[in-house]
């Protein structure tokens, strides 16, 4: 259904997205990141360590975007799901070569892959063909990925990012603590649960990954309690105040940049 109405590839999603749980806003002992949603370099760095392990293993990489990264984050966001679509269909491209070997042997999941990446833009190559020139068709195209990603982004940024960034020796904490280190909550508002699609309540959705959204902020008073009891910071913010706070982390680290 995924790779259908949105171009995403379904199995390139779970991936990505069991992996970023599993390790939420962790570095390897080199300093590279594990958890993609932060494998963002050469564009966004998140940590100092970060910053300067992949300098050292790639010093003839581009610094510029790094240097005014907390000018260009909101740009870059413009292209997220550009590169979230081509991310997917290079996944589709492996499963078909039979190059990826969590699908090497499953034929139906990448039959159903092929399927439906192939509706995906059979629909949306038709109706824009339909109804506008070709030219028209390629502004379409361009102003609604760049639209659309900006909004996921901009979502999705805000849940992880300006949060701690640490190594596999920290996981020896508790998960519990590790998932509230990483991670922050929006405040609950008509608008913002909406917006986000109830993302928002993020904290509850990685302590409780297969728990329905609509029970997350029920679940929420029983989080702040464990927090409270155990002096744990529980962030829960604006939507301003997050996206504040994840500029001024790129600031802070955009000064290591030489």
């Amino acid at each position: 259904w995924g790779n259908v109405m949105q171009g995403f590839s379904v199995g390139w999603w779970k991936d990505k997205h069991n992996t970023h749980h599993a390790s939420t806003n962790l570095l390897d002992d080199e300093f590279m990141p594990v958890d993609p949603d932060i494998d963002t370099l050469p564009m966004l760095a998140w940590s100092r360590e970060q910053l300067e392990a992949t300098v050292k293993v790639y010093p003839t990489m581009n610094r510029v975007l790094m240097r005014y990264q907390h000018y260009l984050v909101g740009p870059i966001l413009l292209f997220a799901r550009m590169s979230w679509s081509l991310m997917s269909l290079l996944q589709v491209v492996s499963m078909v070569k039979g190059t990826d070997p969590a699908f090497a042997k499953n034929v139906k999941a990448t039959r159903e892959e092929v399927v439906g990446m192939v509706l995906h833009y059979s629909w949306l190559v038709g109706a824009i063909a339909a109804n506008c020139t070709f030219t028209q068709g390629l502004f379409y195209y361009v102003a609604a990925q760049c639209v659309g990603g900006f909004f996921l982004g901009y979502v999705f940024i805000q849940s992880h990012n300006g949060m701690s960034v640490h190594l596999d020796e920290d996981l020896k904490k508790d998960f519990f603590t590790n998932q509230m280190l990483t991670t922050r909550n929006i405040h609950s508002t008509a608008f913002n649960d909406w917006f986000t699609g109830g993302l928002n309540k993020q904290i509850e959705h990685h302590l409780f990954p297969n728990m329905p959204r609509h029970s997350l902020g029920k679940a929420g008073k029983y989080v702040k309690a464990m927090c409270d009891k155990h002096r744990i910071a529980y962030e829960d913010v604006g939507m301003i105040e997050a996206s504040c706070k994840v500029v001024r982390r790129l600031h802070e680290i955009a000064q290591y940049v030489n």
